[in-house]
């Protein structure tokens, strides 16, 4: 999450209340303190403990911090290693796909590539003036 949504907190407390005795207690007390303190406490979570979570409408933050719950408390370690492993792809070609296209980057190698060949060229018109600079002096030796 790029921005912490203080309401997904709540929900997610709710959503804990709702939780089977037995898969609550495999959470820590520290991430059920956090949560707690860190829930909105203005907000009225709009999810329903009497309906199936299944069959109701969550936020993005929400879902994210369900799948990091789920992850973190409730798989197996090779699933979670699993788990980490997509996380991280999916990462990757973000970032990606990020870098190919921004246009700033494009303006960016844009201008090293004009930058190198201007000083390429400068370079050579230097060369070629100090290379004939010395055979223009040459040549005057050789005429007296």
């Amino acid at each position: 999450m790029s921005k912490i949504n203080f309401k997904a907190y709540t929900d997610i407390s709710v959503i804990i209340e709702m939780m089977p005795e037995s898969l609550r207690n495999k959470l820590s007390s520290e991430f059920i303190y956090f949560i707690n303190i860190n829930k909105d406490k203005d907000y009225v979570s709009s999810i329903n403990p009497k309906i199936p979570l299944n069959k109701q409408t969550v936020s993005k933050e929400t879902k994210e911090l369900m799948a990091i719950i789920y992850r973190e408390y409730f798989c197996s370690p090779a699933k979670k290693e699993e788990l980490l492993d997509e996380d991280d792809e999916i990462l990757r070609s973000e970032e990606r796909s990020k870098i190919g296209f921004d246009p700033r980057s494009i303006f960016i190698k844009q201008e090293e590539t004009v930058n190198d060949e201007e000083i390429n060229a400068l370079t050579v018109k230097e060369d070629e003036g100090y290379i004939t600079k010395i055979i223009n002096k040459i040549k005057k030796l050789f005429k007296k």
